[in-house]
């Protein structure tokens, strides 16, 4: 690698892919729908409440499935309820079709819909799902042989991207299909795209969102290696 491109690389990982290295979590993931398990994002609920809404929701975004349950605001209050949320999307960046609201205005307590950019069960979904699915098993793949550390490995696929990926608003730029499809994505298209990857590579990692020193959103990448 040349000192011009190491450098580059330094500059993107301080501006638009801050890592964060985390312990182990103590709590053991949960299978949800085949291969797919629970992630860093579950660990992180403190009540029951969120993690049985956890699997409900994993579960029908796994699977393609609309939800729209009645939430109890007795037992999960519209705080826990959007972290439940973010912890579900920042736990399966693959599942590139979902979209989520949810409302606290009804006289019973929250009503809660989660839907689909595409339409589920369609062709077009099928299409989309098997073509990113390969292109990630591929990037993946592309690994040399020689390269056997997690360290090393999440430094591949993170240069992986910084040279196939451009910072470019517009169409599915949010999301890890525009980053690794169409080769364009902002900051959570960028964090979500990285995390499949590293999952894919058998690292451990989820999507962290907030606020920026400047103020605006913006979407990390949180790994554990050991």
């Amino acid at each position: 690698m040349t000192s011009t491109l190491k450098r580059a690389l330094c500059i993107f990982l301080t501006a638009c892919m801050l890592l964060i290295f985390i312990p182990q979590p103590k709590a053991n993931a949960q299978p949800v729908s085949g291969e797919l398990t629970t992630g860093m994002g579950y660990t992180l609920l403190k009540t029951d409440a969120q993690r049985k809404l956890y699997m409900e929701m994993a579960e029908a975004l796994v699977n393609c499935r609309a939800f729209s349950p009645a939430v109890d605001t007795a037992t999960i209050s519209s705080e826990e309820l959007n972290h439940t949320r973010l912890m579900v999307n920042s736990d399966f960046p693959e599942c590139f079709w979902g979209e989520a609201s949810y409302n606290h205005n009804t006289p019973k307590g929250m009503t809660y819909a989660m839907g689909h950019s595409i339409s589920a069960y369609s062709q077009e979904l099928l299409d989309a799902q098997m073509a990113f699915n390969q292109k990630v098993n591929s990037i993946v793949s592309s690994i040399p042989s020689r390269i056997q550390s997690d360290k090393d490995k999440a430094a591949f696929l993170l240069e992986y991207i910084y040279n196939h990926v451009e910072y470019s608003e517009g169409g599915h730029c949010h999301n890890a299909y525009g980053a690794l499809m169409d080769g364009k994505a902002v900051c959570d298209g960028f964090a979500s795209a990285y995390v499949c990857l590293l999952k894919k590579a058998g690292i451990k990692a989820m999507v962290v969102t907030g606020r920026s020193y400047m103020g605006g959103s913006h979407a990390w990448v949180a790994l554990l290696i050991d």
